[in-house]
């Protein structure tokens, strides 16, 4: 593993007020000076289903008890988990003695082998109005994994199928809260909702990116309406089955729109433009992405 020596870090934050934020759908990168150099971060197949952990510390000084923690985002992993046309799965491991997110192992720096859900990382500085972030870690080449690095946590035992994986493959992800706010399990509306924010951070943490539709879960800035900052609209829904698709459910279900953007000055191509499917009847933006070249 010595020939691989980077990784890339993606921090994700959620901001609790309105405003504007351009973004895109996926987390996906471009080379613009070579457009066949596309690079996804996400997930391979064969780690489904991702595993995930709560630091047993939990929300100090808190109400809020580590049970109810699991509960929401347990709730917030299930609705990801329950689009039909996505492959998408998680599973829940339990309470760990640690609270630090990026955290490295026998693979790297960074992928500790503990995909952890924490509100007490002291390394973690919150910007103003920043209630939660997720980072995931991936490399910038193909990485080969077999009996030399596939115990990532260094207990003994596989934790990766061995194989070759693409540069981008997500091999770990840590969700981390803002433990300074005041965080609320009610549903009720303008409150820092936990299943609400979790949902978002959960998106970040299987590899998407924000949207610019302000009615999706993954739009930077958290709605202060629950019952629709906890419902996946058809953003999330497109760019999850996208990623992870489930056959034959998203073939038959969900289409493609092709066609090419280009500069009215030289005819170029143009790289990040926002395009945005409509729908006729209602006006409607229903899903968005940046185009690629």
């Amino acid at each position: 593993m010595n020939r691989i020596k980077k990784f890339i870090v993606f921090l994700f934050p959620l901001v609790s007020f309105s405003g504007i934020a351009t973004a895109g759908g996926n987390l996906i990168q471009v080379d613009p000076s070579d457009s066949a150099q596309v690079i996804e971060r996400k997930w391979d197949e064969r780690m489904m289903p991702i595993s995930w952990v709560l630091s047993e510390d939990g929300i100090p000084e808190s109400a809020i008890s580590n049970a109810d923690i699991v509960n929401e985002f347990t709730a917030a992993f299930d609705t990801w988990q329950s689009i039909s046309t996505s492959a998408i799965s998680f599973s829940y491991e339990g309470e760990v003695a640690r609270r630090k997110s990026g955290l490295g192992g026998a693979l790297s720096n960074g992928i500790d082998g503990y995909n952890l859900v924490t509100f007490t990382d002291p390394d973690v500085v919150f910007p103003p109005g920043v209630v939660g972030l997720a980072m995931t870690f991936s490399f910038s080449a193909d990485v080969v994994i077999d009996e030399t690095n596939n115990d990532i946590d260094g207990d003994g035992f596989q934790d990766v199928p061995n194989g070759l994986y693409v540069r981008g493959t997500i091999f770990d992800g840590d969700i981390i809260f803002n433990s300074s706010l005041n965080y609320s399990t009610s549903g009720a509306n303008s409150t820092l909702d936990i299943r609400a924010i979790a949902l978002h951070e959960v998106g970040h943490f299987f590899g998407l990116s924000h949207s610019s539709i302000d009615a999706a879960v993954m739009y930077p800035f958290l709605s202060t309406d629950t019952a629709q900052a906890r419902t996946l609209h058809a953003d999330d829904i497109g760019y999850t089955s996208l990623f992870y698709p489930e056959e034959p459910a998203y073939s038959s279900t969900l289409g493609t729109i092709t066609g090419n953007i280009s500069s009215g000055f030289d005819g170029a191509g143009i790289l990040g433009a926002h395009v945005y499917a409509v729908d006729i009847a209602s006006g409607e933006k229903r899903v968005g992405a940046y185009s690629l070249i």
